[in-house]
């Protein structure tokens, strides 16, 4: 590795981190609004969609959008391994924008179906993320595997820190303004790929009938066929279901629980991702080396079942100084490890591919937990938290069987 090759390569992960730090921007901005707005104390007409409980009707707004990232994660990282991840980034993140404007004009005329449809739309297109993490995953040898990961997750945390307090502060001018500002961020992103991003386009033409076979040929979910990976799989799959339980449910909780606002929930949030961030940057990295992939994935993975498990038990001061910043520092070391020990032990696969199939595992968790966790909450919000720490606790259990039985046959 020579000296402009490394420069080369830090440069590409800076744009990667920006871009992705201004999409996951946009993405967590209205992050604070859906459960204020979905409240049964909320009087407004998506409230009131054909007579069915206010909750249930969050349950399906938080699920609908995750549903569209796993259809968009499934072939939007494939295809940005055959067509280039400019291009791929570029066109995703447009459609995503407008995914946002149509997610305003619904909440201003209060019209729940379409904001549903228009919040699939932004799903599908920002299954792009898988994008981000392949790039990252592209700069190997140049940049460590574990570091750029880190960096990824340290960029996308920073959006979810900063996102979900101008969504709690935007509140006060309507949620259509907040979900109106999320998509000219996710057009400032746009805009940073197509002037800043190296151009890595394939050099390939194909006709519609060869991009649909193309499509169809690189669908992520075609490395389901792999017997060796399918296990880990699952237990990703369980895993994802337990972290997006506190994802979707802790606002709901808070706002029931504790009668706190929307700015609070922002505030609540930044707690919480903050702690991502500084364990992404100065911890993930030291803990790999410390412990590897055989000791690091499941103590971290129990540790998180743990944290989830024992939600509720406290009052909301102790959760916000303690219990939140531990969670957020665990969160980073499971998202910091888990993709890179896939990258390195199943490297045969093309990064964009696989890192879509982790993408659109984990959103297939969001939605299965969005409405598991939709009926458990009609007995109580935190009980939906509880139970994703009984799934992380099962998917700790397989990891550390399936890791160490293959240590064992190596």
């Amino acid at each position: 590795m020579n000296s402009s090759t490394s420069t080369d390569a830090y440069k590409i992960l800076i744009v990667t981190l920006l871009v992705t730090f201004i999409s996951i921007l946009g993405i967590a901005l209205p992050y604070p609004i859906l459960a204020p707005l979905f409240s049964e104390f909320s009087d407004n007409a998506l409230t009131q969609f054909y007579g069915f409980p206010p909750t249930i009707l969050l349950a399906i707004a938080l699920a609908v959008y995750p549903l569209g990232v796993l259809f968009g994660s499934s072939f939007i990282g494939a295809l940005s391994d055959v067509f280039g991840r400019k291009s791929i980034l570029t066109v995703s993140l447009c459609l995503a924008a407008i995914g946002y404007l149509f997610s305003a004009w619904a909440i201003y005329i209060e019209h729940y179906g379409l904001f549903v449809l228009a919040r699939l739309l932004t799903g599908v297109c920002e299954g792009n993320m898988a994008v981000c993490r392949a790039i990252a995953l592209d700069l190997h040898p140049q940049i460590d595997k574990t570091r750029s990961m880190s960096f990824i997750n340290a960029s996308i945390y920073s959006g979810y820190l900063l996102g979900p307090l101008l969504g709690g502060y935007l509140m006060q001018f309507g949620a259509d303004i907040a979900f109106l500002f999320a998509g000219c961020t996710v057009l400032l992103a746009m805009t940073v790929v197509r002037v800043l991003m190296s151009n890595t386009e394939s050099k390939c033409s194909f006709s519609w009938l060869q991009l649909r076979q193309k499509i169809y040929s690189t669908h992520s979910f075609g490395l389901l066929n792999d017997l060796s990976l399918r296990p880990f799989i699952i237990a990703y799959f369980l895993l994802g279901m337990g972290i997006n339980s506190l994802y979707q449910y802790f606002p709901l909780w808070l706002v029931t629980d504790f009668s706190i606002s929307s700015m609070q929930i922002g505030i609540t949030t930044a707690v919480l991702t903050f702690s991502m961030v500084l364990s992404s940057l100065f911890f993930v990295p030291k803990f790999k080396v410390a412990l590897g992939f055989k000791f690091g994935i499941p103590l971290s993975l129990f540790i998180l079942s743990v944290l989830l498990i024992s939600m509720g038990w406290f009052g909301y001061a102790f959760t916000f100084w303690f219990v939140f910043p531990i969670t957020g520092v665990v969160i980073a070391l499971v998202n910091g490890l888990i993709p890179v020990y896939f990258s390195e032990h199943f490297h045969q696969n093309a990064q964009g591919r696989l890192m879509g199939l982790l993408t659109a595992t984990f959103c297939l968790a969001n939605v299965v937990m969005a409405m598991l966790g939709g009926l458990v909450a009609l007995i109580a919000p935190v009980f939906a938290i509880n139970v994703g720490g009984l799934l992380v606790m099962c998917a700790a259990i397989l990891y550390f069987y399936f890791i160490a039985a293959e240590s064992k046959n190596k």
